[in-house]
């Protein structure tokens, strides 16, 4: 006669890929809240919302994939003491009241768990998008501000390239662009293609990863296109700007911004097919992706 054996009770293992998911759904929500107010603040309900409220609607569709993806994860191995460690750490963390913080424990949570090498591919891809939007995050609220005067006059420095090669010799002065049309023109970081690129990217990985979770190197190509394009689409734009006056208000207007939000947009599913139409079956998809609209122009000191 057998005799069982009575083995310690132990927490269920897709219970665990489910638990990961929802802090991570947590830390990027907290990561969002303070840029959601802020926008709310200064744009009302309504504009707040238009803007993607203060984050990017690609970066919301990032956080709705990376659940969707890490839903989909089949079973893995049950927590261990290292997670409980690591997951007192990621508590902690979200306790500080700070966006840039959240993200980073996003990140940490998220880079913990690619290194203890999940095998469920659309797991791995959900935990993938949650590193990406909390990397995104941190360069809004941090890296990118830190970085700014740098930023802004490397996009000075390309618009001046190509206002010369028009004919309209220009000089630059940090961020700001002195025309031979008697225009100065300030480059902002609401009109900067650094700001653009992040949430192109971000935009780019959701669909790909949505769509094929799996890595290929074509991939790589793919992000590089991403960026590329959206710096010709955002220098294109501030080089107009800089023609002349009637040429400025069309570019900075409604109509420019808006032409250059849906540039950004095709350029970014464009590549995204291209990336995924080597043997692979693309389903089309889309997302919003683009500037928040520039101040209004005082003077001879025009805001890009």
């Amino acid at each position: 006669m057998s005799e069982s054996v009575a083995t310690a009770p132990s927490f269920p293992a897709l219970g665990r890929s489910h638990l990961m998911v929802g802090l991570l759904a947590i830390g990027t929500a907290n990561a969002l809240v303070r840029p959601a107010i802020e926008a709310i603040d200064e744009w009302g309900v309504v504009g707040a919302v238009a803007g993607g409220l203060g984050s990017g609607w690609p970066v919301y569709l990032g956080l709705l994939g990376a659940v969707v993806l890490g839903l989909r994860a089949k079973a893995e191995r049950p927590i261990d003491r290292w997670d409980l460690a690591a997951l007192t750490v990621y508590a902690i963390g979200l306790l500080v009241p700070s966006s840039g913080f959240s993200a980073i424990m996003v990140m940490a949570l998220g880079a913990w768990e690619i290194l203890r090498r999940p095998g469920d591919v659309n797991y791995r891809a959900g935990i993938i998008i949650f590193i990406a939007a909390g990397a995104r995050e941190l360069w809004v609220a941090t890296a990118m501000k830190m970085l700014s005067p740098v930023l802004l006059h490397i996009d000075a420095v390309l618009t001046r390239t190509t206002l010369g090669l028009l004919g309209h010799p220009s000089v630059v002065t940090g961020n700001l662009i002195e025309t031979d049309q008697g225009m100065v023109l300030a480059v902002l970081m609401s009109c900067s293609s650094f700001a653009n690129i992040s949430l192109a990217l971000l935009t780019w990985l959701v669909l790909t990863r949505w769509l094929r979770p799996h890595f290929r190197r074509r991939d790589l190509a793919a992000a590089l296109l991403v960026a590329v394009a959206v710096i010709i689409v955002n220098l294109t734009r501030l080089t107009i700007m800089g023609l002349g006056p009637d040429d400025y208000e069309l570019a900075h207007g409604p109509i420019g911004q808006t032409t250059t939000e849906l540039a950004i947009l095709l350029a970014t599913l464009g590549v995204t097919h291209w990336g995924l139409s080597n043997g692979s079956a693309a389903r089309g998809s889309g997302a919003r992706s683009g500037t928040a609209a520039g101040g209004k122009p005082h003077g001879q000191d025009r805001p890009v």
